[in-house]
């Protein structure tokens, strides 16, 4: 009973947190990755690993803002363990999805703006931005 009731559970965070950004950044706000995490084990039924796995794919999506670097830093050994997972709708949903490119993007971001702000690049930054 228990399965059921978190796979509906799961299934409803999967929906709204593809809703965009701010549904996202709301469903992160009250804690969804530490719990989510949790579900990545032996244990869980494949059907259930395969939901958490979007559930984490769409965590990762748009750009506009892009996810806090905070979840990134907190959700990465997961995927880093998923992709090595055996079964490959698993790996598919990491790899097909695009996750890796947000990831990757929003990585990109902050240390682009690190860079900026630390290395007083304001001429750079302009010529930049203007292309």
């Amino acid at each position: 009973m228990w399965t059921l009731v978190y796979q509906m559970t799961n299934l409803s965070t999967l929906m709204c947190v593809g809703d965009g950004p701010q549904c996202r950044d709301y469903v992160i706000s009250l804690g969804i990755v530490k719990p989510l995490i949790s579900f990545i084990n032996p244990n869980v039924p494949l059907s259930f690993l395969r939901n958490v796995t979007w559930v984490m794919v769409n965590l990762c999506r748009n750009k506009d803002p892009p996810p806090p670097m905070d979840m990134i830093r907190e959700i990465l050994p997961a995927l880093a363990m998923l992709i090595h997972h055996t079964d490959t709708n698993v790996c598919d949903s990491l790899c097909l999805s695009w996750m890796f490119h947000f990831v990757f993007y929003t990585l990109f971001r902050v240390v682009y703006n690190d860079v900026m702000e630390r290395a007083d690049c304001g001429q750079l930054k302009h010529l930049i931005l203007e292309r």
